[in-house]
């Protein structure tokens, strides 16, 4: 499994490094991490095409964080102090 990058634009030290007085995440640098892992993905896909008998698969880190950092009271508490405590 290749694993791509998580959202660290909403990483606490790059909240501090650009400022972002509200808490929201750095959009650029996770506009470059959405980048990174549409290239990787494309990436995994073409090898797993050359290699038929492999089994390799992308797993989008980011899309998931982003979604239960958005729609936290959808997934509960819990698992938002997790993601939290785990991206931070």
């Amino acid at each position: 499994m290749i694993t791509g990058l998580a959202p660290i634009g909403c990483a606490t030290y790059y909240l501090w490094q650009y400022g972002s007085g509200n808490g929201e995440c750095v959009e650029q640098i996770n506009d470059m991490a959405v980048e990174f892992n549409f290239l990787t993905r494309y990436m995994v896909e073409n090898l797993a095409e050359e290699l038929p008998g492999a089994n390799i698969i992308f797993c989008d880190v980011l899309e998931g964080s982003m979604d239960i950092l958005k729609n936290h009271e959808r997934y509960g508490t819990s698992i938002f102090l997790f993601l939290y405590l785990s991206v931070y």
